[in-house]
């Protein structure tokens, strides 16, 4: 978020939760005109007068409880052509390397192939 702030952009972070607000805003050593708001994005009224260019979501996709009614705000809130970035990584994952078949297969379970 801050370094696309540094580069011009408008910024808009959002979470249900003041608590986890409060100690975002705590961490910034400048915030350079991000905007936090307590939101509750599962809510069809969220956000309900802003468009954004992009929508990105960083290790949070596990705490939202109706993922379906939050991906409908994200919806709505895209301007067309608009991108979203969902990132969420688990230590429970295997990680596939280099995504080779022997990689992916190995992460699944099934061991590599010998041919």
């Amino acid at each position: 978020m801050l370094e696309s702030s540094r580069r011009g952009a408008r910024v808009v972070g959002i979470d249900i939760s003041h608590a986890l607000l409060d100690k975002a805003w705590a961490e910034y050593e400048e915030p350079l005109g991000v905007t936090c708001l307590s939101v509750d994005a599962t809510s069809p009224r969220a956000l309900e007068r802003e468009v954004f260019d992009g929508v990105a979501c960083n290790h949070g996709l596990a705490d939202i409880d109706d993922l379906d009614a939050t991906l409908a705000t994200v919806a709505r809130v895209l301007r067309p052509g608009g991108w979203c970035r969902l990132f969420h990584a688990s230590p429970v994952l295997p990680r596939l390397g280099n995504g080779s078949p022997e990689t992916r297969d190995s992460a699944a379970g099934s061991g590599p192939t010998t041919e």
